[in-house]
């Protein structure tokens, strides 16, 4: 009895120290297909698509991932939702034929809303209000009325799309193709300079945006490319990374900071709206190709092998449980048995989540100077307590349930 506690408590420990000191927990798909795009429309709901028609959900933050029928052997290459139950899938079929699917149940059913006998490669899927969206591949396509009807827009041969309002947008793609249109996709502002690709463009405002990409030909072969706009699209900066890798998707939670994934397990960070990118740790080599977060720490990304990979901490090295000698927060008793005590250091609403060591949220509840978990519900052994202060930092705290 003594020698089996040992091994539950050893194994505890080191699932403790593994989830503390990793940046991205790897998750389990359930797939062995490649997953290509990943998109969550709460904290606890989400979806990745990918090869042979697979569509994933997790309604419980990651920790399961349930198989949907998407009613299709294509290729899924990007995903989005307009609401909690309404959303939309593209992709094709090698060189037979493309595809749309929506669904207006959460994923329960999803129906083909467009398909065609020509190859138009979808890559790309955006929406700017529940009736108006737009499908990027070799051709574009635009509704107006929820995905009934399509029609073609001008270019192609683009492999993003995004839009910060229904007038505004971009579209990137191959040999380094930069487009904007200011009237809903009738007229594209050509940027094109140089060569390689672009795989992802991302905008936090109306002036500011990234594209990220590699070179495939010319002198820019084998080089990665990062580039910034702060006017809207006319001027783009180069921006280094560092890194000899190609860059797939890029996501941006705030101003200053952003991740970019790509081939090789890559995962880049900045902290300052690009002019530093700092390698994270993603302790897997297979190619990522879709990054997202649900909120400004929790995050997401799908690669090759079915592989979805997690952060919970916006990817900072470890748990610091250290104090801080401007404020202090006390939990207690540690261990516990059914509730325990956070006395924060001033009066003021925060929100305070609890993890398990698989990095799942457990439980939430706003507090205000001194509060109380009722935590009686969980089963013994280590969780995380999180509270997020602000321009305080994050206070992480490991607590044990007897």
């Amino acid at each position: 009895m003594k020698t089996k506690l040992f091994f539950l408590i050893t194994f505890i420990f080191c699932c403790f120290v593994n989830f503390v000191n990793a940046q991205w927990i790897q998750l389990t798909s359930n797939t062995p297909y490649y997953l290509y795009s990943i998109f969550f429309t709460s904290s606890d709901n989400g979806y990745a698509v990918g090869d042979n028609g697979t569509i994933l959900k997790t309604t419980d933050g990651g920790t399961n991932w349930i198989l949907q029928s998407s009613g299709t052997t294509s290729m899924l290459t990007s995903v989005y939702f307009v609401s909690a139950d309404t959303g939309y899938a593209v992709g094709y079929f090698g060189s037979i034929s493309s595809i749309i699917l929506k669904t207006t149940n959460g994923g329960a059913n999803w129906i083909t809303q467009y398909s065609t006998g020509n190859s138009y490669d979808f890559s790309s899927v955006f929406f700017v209000n529940a009736d108006t969206g737009y499908v990027g591949g070799n051709v574009i396509l635009k509704t107006i009325d929820g995905g009934i009807n399509w029609i073609q827009l001008p270019n192609g041969n683009v492999f993003s799309i995004y839009f910060i309002n229904p007038d505004t947008g971009y579209a990137v793609g191959g040999g380094s193709k930069i487009l904007k249109t200011t009237n809903g996709g009738t007229n594209w502002i050509d940027s094109t300079t140089g060569w390689g690709n672009y795989y992802s463009v991302y905008f936090i405002n109306a002036d500011t945006g990234y594209v990220v990409g590699y070179g495939q030909t010319g002198p820019f072969t084998g080089y990665p490319f990062i580039k910034k706009t702060i006017d809207g699209g006319t001027n783009w900066i180069p921006q280094t990374s560092g890194i000899d890798k190609v860059l797939n998707s890029v996501y941006f939670t705030d101003a200053n900071t952003g991740y970019i994934v790509g081939r090789g397990g890559l995962i880049l960070k900045t902290t300052d709206g690009g002019t530093n990118w700092v390698q994270q740790i993603s302790e897997t080599s297979v190619s990522l190709h879709s990054v997202y977060f649900s909120d400004s720490i929790t995050g997401y990304a799908v690669g090759d092998g079915g592989t979805i990979l997690k952060t919970i901490n916006g990817g900072s090295v470890g748990i610091n449980e250290e104090k801080n000698k401007n404020w202090e927060i006390n939990i207690f008793p540690n261990p516990f048995e059914e509730k325990v005590k956070i006395e924060l250091p001033e009066t003021k609403k925060y929100e305070a989540k609890v993890f398990d060591i698989f990095g799942k949220e457990v439980y939430s509840k706003v507090i205000n100077k001194t509060e109380e978990l009722d935590l009686k519900f969980l089963t013994s052994g280590v969780y995380i307590v999180m509270v997020n202060l602000g321009n305080k930092g994050i206070f992480y705290k490991k607590i044990i349930k007897n």
